[in-house]
């Protein structure tokens, strides 16, 4: 009997001394894991950086800007304090000038003058550009010939020649070089080549062709549906779109077509109203002798 409890007894303490060498070894095992993981995450962290070193590293460097945008703040406010408390210190410097000798010598207070130019030049400078436009424009119209025609306007001769074909609409008249009778709807006025070749009214220039019967030929229109046709040129002295004045040259004679060779060098000059030919002799002023 006393065996059996004795046999028990030492049963039970081996039990219970297992049990708490297994208790200690599961605990050494915790920690020894909790130490490996803690050196793994060290290890994947940047070297130096813990994370408390990484918490307090941003901690320093917001700081640090705050710190900055404060400086920069207060030196805007300093930069614009020294700005507007110049032109007061400027102003008194100039109340007054010393001169070699030491003396002061004030400065008149008409020294403000030049800021009333500047705002009188700035307020002439403000004036818009259309306007200016506006005003050149309406001067050149003003200056520029009114284009006025009417049945009893008096035309100057265009160059200083005789007429060698005449204006005919009612009854054909012969052609030399072609040989036949046609209608003539323009004069032909001989003169030598080189004749210079005015403008018989003023009027402005339309347009500057080349035609196989009269060579260069140029239309200027008068007004009130009249035009004005000059050909034969050569030398021209003006452009399309040009406004002209009774008299100013257009020009000079040139040699004769092919179709005019007969009739020798010539200027061809019509006048139409509405598209429709009309008798410029009843416009030219009468040749005096």
């Amino acid at each position: 009997m006393m065996k059996k409890e004795r046999f028990t007894r030492i049963a039970a303490s081996s039990i219970l001394a297992l049990a708490v060498v297994a208790a200690g070894v599961t605990m050494y095992r915790s920690e020894v894991n909790k130490k490996d993981q803690e050196i793994q995450e060290q290890e994947m962290l940047p070297e130096g950086d813990s994370p408390q070193e990484e918490t307090a590293k941003h901690t320093e460097e917001d700081a640090k800007e705050q710190e900055n945008a404060s400086g920069t703040q207060e030196s805007s406010g300093t930069e614009a304090s020294s700005a507007q408390a110049a032109p007061e210190e400027n102003a008194g410097e100039s109340a007054a000038d010393v001169s070699g000798n030491g003396v002061v010598q004030e400065t008149p207070e008409t020294a403000a003058a030049p800021e009333d130019v500047t705002a009188g030049t700035e307020d002439t400078a403000a004036v818009p550009q259309e306007d200016a436009v506006q005003d050149t424009s309406s001067a050149q119209v003003e200056n520029s010939p009114q284009l006025n025609f009417s049945d009893g306007t008096v035309i100057s001769w265009p160059v200083n020649g005789t007429p060698v074909i005449d204006y005919s609409m009612d009854a054909t008249v012969y052609f030399p070089t072609l040989d036949v009778y046609k209608y003539s709807p323009a004069m032909v006025l001989g003169a030598p080549e080189g004749s210079p070749v005015y403008a018989a009214c003023a009027g402005t220039v339309t347009s500057i062709t080349e035609d196989a019967e009269v060579g260069t030929l140029m239309t200027v229109d008068l007004g009130n549906g009249y035009q004005a046709l000059y050909g034969q040129l050569k030398d021209v002295t003006v452009e399309a779109g040009q406004t002209l004045a009774e008299g100013q040259q257009l020009g000079a004679v040139a040699a004769p077509t092919k179709y005019y060779a007969e009739e020798g060098s010539n200027l061809y000059f019509a006048m139409t109203k509405d598209g429709q030919p009309v008798d410029p002799t009843l416009y030219l002023a009468p040749l005096t002798e």
